[in-house]
């Protein structure tokens, strides 16, 4: 029987069976069109527009705009316009910013909570609710519930970063609150925390009609019982009432928590009434909830200058080991003695005495040792100081810094990067480290001439442990190859300059300044000297790391003309604390040079002269080495490591004659002034 061949189908029937995919492949490519779909809603349609979000279109809710001129009313945030283009807001990294003449804002999201952000879109609801499963980032079980139109409306929940219960509880127990930009929600404008047994502080919540309480108590899940406490919110009239909003307080925009018993994050208040936690002795710290109304931006450091004396003076605190709650003193007769305290109260003491025009965290602001486990309530501590005064500061981190903590330590600069004065960077993220950055010093006339650099760099903290190394003590660890190639970038970025400095208009004006600064002909006279030798050369450099580095321990030290080691002026009782392994970060120091050249013939000394360290709380020397002053501060702080009879300092560098002259010396906790010596005496010095 002969078989015959099927037709052959037509050729559109063929070419439609190519088109369109067969039953194998159609899943396949239902998945792609859906991954496809996922990602151009949640990555174009609800990202920040990039034009002023009042022409916005889609996703325009999930996003608080921050014009920066009006954040800066009031006088806090002066100094933000600079050529008349617009400074990024001091945390607001990775944020959108607006590009243009009239788009200078920056846009923040609305459903994250980051106490940082710059927003002043109103809370609108706020509640306390506990669970017995953690949240995670992918799942929340605590998460309060809404509908579409309440989220529509109210905004959707956002869960405070901070377990309530963190020091230990039965439950986790969070705050929620609900963040929206629409007229027809009423805005948030006073908190208030009540003891439920409490009648007359109940009574005082008027008028009730407008007073809520904020879901469970807020000492829900304790394992002891202390009294039980609620927090209470007052909503005012949507602006689309009848009532006047103008009538009420300003709304409340940003919520947070607080352990132990120190100050509020900046432009932060406690809420009134009661903790949401008392301390227990020696059992848990207090906890508090701390809010923030309208939004003004952080006071940026002004302009480090020279006064016009040519005198500058800065100020380094090293190895506070500060913890959430009240530390004890170590290592002191002082009695009786809170460490945190006292060394608050001996900080105080000592800005209001030197005035310093730059004061340099050194490392070691935490004590970790599981007692600073909450980054913001001691950054508030230790910087509240310098901020009240409105003083610049620097900072950079050390070893316990990174020990039993919240935060990772580009976090944890990042945070000290967003308070008011702050000078601190988190650095190039292609560079190891947290806080690589650079600041300069200029001259006090219009020409702003850089006068003194200073560098500041991570020196990390632990050295990654070995398989076989587990149980024993941990190394420290070294400052990268990536470092040194920044630090030697930036260095290669700083212009040589005329040197001496003589300011603009001083030929004018000198023999007023003389008269006013009290200056003698003798004076008068070296000055004619100096400047009759200008040469061509970098500024002076000063670096600040916290780790020493084992030159201090392995180089002999430099000789005067007498051949005597040039070593010295102060105590090394510490054992050796740098790291095992040699960086080879000196090397990059000595390569630096300030190659300064006069009437055609070339010298070169290192470009930075000083090299400041913490860390060794009972090493407070200076020692020369390949030409480099290696400095310790000895441990400013009642709460760290000490030894009897050895006293709490702070390191003191007076630069003089703009940038030319460097001298050192101590303040003790008396108010001693200890080993004042000059390290640098202009080029070559």
């Amino acid at each position: 029987m002969a078989l015959h061949p099927s037709p052959s189908p037509p050729l559109w029937r063929r070419f439609l069976s190519r088109l369109l995919p067969s039953k194998r492949t159609l899943p396949s490519l239902l998945a792609v069109l859906s991954i496809a779909a996922f990602l151009t809603f949640h990555l174009a349609l609800q990202s920040p527009p990039t034009h002023t979000p009042t022409r916005s279109k889609i996703g325009w809710q999930k996003w608080d705009a921050i014009w920066l001129e009006d954040a800066q009313a009031g006088g806090e945030g002066e100094g933000f316009w600079e050529g008349g283009k617009t400074v990024p807001v001091n945390g607001s990294e990775g944020l959108e910013h607006g590009q243009g003449e009239e788009e200078n804002f920056v846009e923040a999201p609305l459903d994250i909570w980051n106490p940082i952000l710059p927003h002043r879109t109103p809370l609108t609801a706020i509640t306390i609710k506990s669970c017995r499963i953690p949240p995670t980032p992918y799942f929340d079980i605590c998460m309060p519930k809404s509908t579409p139109a309440d989220d529509a409306r109210l905004g959707k929940w956002v869960r405070v970063g901070a377990d309530l219960n963190m020091q230990g509880g039965l439950a986790w127990l969070y705050a929620y609150y609900r963040r929206s930009r629409r007229y027809d929600a009423p805005p948030i404008v006073d908190l208030r925390i009540v003891l439920d047994d409490d009648k007359e502080a109940l009574a005082g919540l008027t008028p009730k009609e407008e007073w809520h309480k904020a879901g469970e108590g807020l000492r829900t899940g304790l394992r002891h019982s202390p009294p039980p406490a609620s927090l209470y919110y007052r909503l005012a009239p949507s602006t689309s009432s009848s009532t006047s909003s103008s009538d009420y307080p300003e709304p409340i925009t940003e919520l947070d928590v607080l352990y132990g018993p120190g100050p509020a994050w900046p432009s932060f208040s406690r809420v009134e009434g009661e903790n949401a936690h008392d301390a227990v002795k020696g059992k848990s710290e207090a906890v508090a909830l701390t809010y923030r109304k309208g939004y003004t931006a952080p006071a940026p450091a002004p302009p480090l200058e020279f006064g016009r004396d040519g005198k500058f003076r800065i100020l380094q605190v090293a190895d506070l080991h500060f913890s959430v709650g009240n530390s004890a003193c170590r290592d002191t007769d002082k009695a009786p003695c809170d460490g945190d305290r006292e060394t608050i109260r001996l900080m105080e003491d000592a800005l209001d005495a030197l005035k310093p025009g730059l004061v340099v965290f050194s490392g070691d602001q935490l004590n970790g040792q599981k007692t600073s486990w909450d980054t913001v309530s001691v950054a508030s501590k230790f910087t509240r100081p310098v901020v009240e005064r409105k003083i610049p500061f620097a900072v950079i981190l050390g070893n316990h810094d990174s020990e039993y903590t919240d935060m990772i330590r580009r976090e944890q600069m990042k945070l000290l990067s967003a308070l008011p004065y702050s000078l601190a960077e988190v650095g190039p993220a292609e560079v190891d480290g947290a806080g690589n950055y650079v600041v300069r010093v200029r001259s006090p006339d219009a020409s702003k001439t850089p006068l003194l650099t200073l560098y500041f760099i991570d020196t990390h903290d632990y050295a990654p442990r070995q398989w076989l190394s587990w149980g024993s003590e941990r190394e420290y660890d070294w400052i990268k190859p990536s470092q040194a190639a920044w630090f030697l970038e930036q260095s290669a970025r700083t212009h040589a300059i005329e040197r001496p400095f003589t300011p603009d208009g001083a030929e004018d004006l000198k023999s007023p300044w003389a008269r006013v600064r009290g200056r003698g002909r003798e004076e008068e006279r070296q000055e004619k000297e100096r400047e009759g030798k200008k040469v061509l050369a970098k500024p002076n450099a000063m670096l600040w790391g916290h780790i020493p580095m084992r030159e201090y321990y392995d180089s002999p030290a430099d000789k005067n003309s007498s051949g005597l080691p040039l070593e010295g002026w102060g105590s090394a009782l510490d054992l050796d604390g740098a790291p095992k392994k040699n960086s080879g970060f000196w090397d990059a120091l000595r390569s630096a040079r300030e190659e300064w050249t006069e009437q055609g013939e070339g010298e070169a000394v290192p470009e930075v002269r000083i090299v400041a360290h913490g860390h060794c709380h009972i090493t407070d020397n200076c020692k020369r080495v390949d030409g480099i002053w290696i400095c310790f501060d000895g441990g400013s702080s009642f709460s760290g490591y000490s030894q009897l009879g050895f006293h709490k300092r702070f390191r003191v560098f007076d630069i003089s004659q703009f940038g030319e002259r460097i001298e050192t010396w101590k303040r003790t906790e008396s108010g001693e002034e200890k080993d004042r010596v000059v390290l640098v005496e202009g080029l070559g010095g």
